[in-house]
């Protein structure tokens, strides 16, 4: 039901509403050892031909010293295919990542502060954001835009999908009734594990 009702919803915004913009946001309990330390806000925002996608997560907790990350994500797609994207990170009030992309025709052009720009000649059409969004049914590789590069996804089990990112960090993610209701996250400061809240 709660598919037929998104198929239904998603026909109304592409189809009946072209000009109109189609919103959905969920939000995500960030929890490590059973102790909740932050929250996930994933959105989508659907407006003619093109998608955005926004990423935000605010986590806090202590090794030795107080941690506090921030990690901002927007996404643009156009035509199901990667448009743009930016990602902002920050470790206790300071910069650990900061880095943008855009199509250019033919390539990307990648931006990341401190280093020299490049160029990534694969058109994208599932990146990490849309795990958020879509059960990754026969999708095989996953493109980073905080890395720019691709990870390896297989299929573990009854709706249960492993992503091996390009260092070798392995994440989990759960899915029922096409919606991402769990993930386990191995490629951060300390292993996380996400979980939908109940609406």
């Amino acid at each position: 039901m709660k598919i037929f009702l998104y198929r239904m919803m998603l026909f109304f915004c592409l189809t009946l509403l072209p000009i109109a913009i189609c919103a959905q946001t969920n939000y995500y309990n960030v929890t490590t050892k059973n102790d909740t330390i932050g929250v996930l806000k994933v959105s989508k925002i659907i407006e003619s031909e093109k998608v955005i996608y926004h990423y935000a997560i605010d986590i806090g907790f202590e090794i030795v010293t107080k941690i506090h990350i921030l990690y901002d994500l927007s996404t643009v797609y156009k035509n199901d295919a990667l448009f743009s994207a930016s990602v902002d990170n920050t470790v206790n009030g300071r910069q650990r990542h900061k880095s943008d992309l855009l199509w250019k025709d033919s390539y990307y052009e990648i931006n990341e502060e401190g280093k020299k720009s490049r160029k990534f000649g694969t058109l994208v059409n599932y990146s990490n954001i849309k795990l958020f969004f879509y059960e990754p049914i026969d999708v095989q590789k996953v493109f980073s835009e905080h890395a720019a590069e691709f990870g390896t996804l297989k299929l573990k089990g009854k709706n249960h999908y492993e992503l091996t990112l390009h260092t070798g960090a392995k994440n989990h993610y759960y899915y029922k009734d096409g919606i991402l209701v769990k993930a386990n996250i191995g490629n951060s400061f300390i292993p996380f594990q996400l979980v939908l809240r109940k609406k």
